[in-house]
């Protein structure tokens, strides 16, 4: 799951980076715009193109951070039942040990019993 939001991380800031570009070069092409003419729209196309990608990029990797929120989400719910059906087995595993422990206890009133009655 860290590798992944990790990977969400790097293509926010490198779509970030196409956008600030972008402004940069629209600023410049704004000071200069006979020269700019020629160089910004081949540049304003390939970062298009580039912040396109990033994005579908983005998309797929949520689907996959979603997925995996859905099975981390899963493993503790299984998780969580597996701890109560331990709790609960130690729970019987008590009661029986309680029931074995009376039992000799009983065993040793009735002896003892018996044996101030004769």
């Amino acid at each position: 799951m860290g590798v992944l939001l990790g990977r969400e991380e790097e293509l926010i800031r490198q779509g970030e980076a196409l956008d600030q570009q972008l402004l940069d070069e629209q600023r410049v092409a704004g000071e200069h715009p006979t020269q700019a003419g020629f160089i910004y729209a081949p540049f304003a196309k390939n970062n298009r193109h580039g912040r396109d990608l990033v994005n579908q990029l983005l998309a797929q990797l949520r689907v996959e951070i979603e997925q995996a929120r859905e099975q981390l989400a899963e493993a503790y719910r299984q998780l969580k039942v597996m701890e109560e059906v331990r709790k609960e087995r130690v729970r019987q595993e008590r009661v029986a040990e309680a029931r074995k422990e009376q039992a000799v206890f009983d065993e040793i009133g009735q002896t003892q019993f018996r044996l101030h009655r004769n």
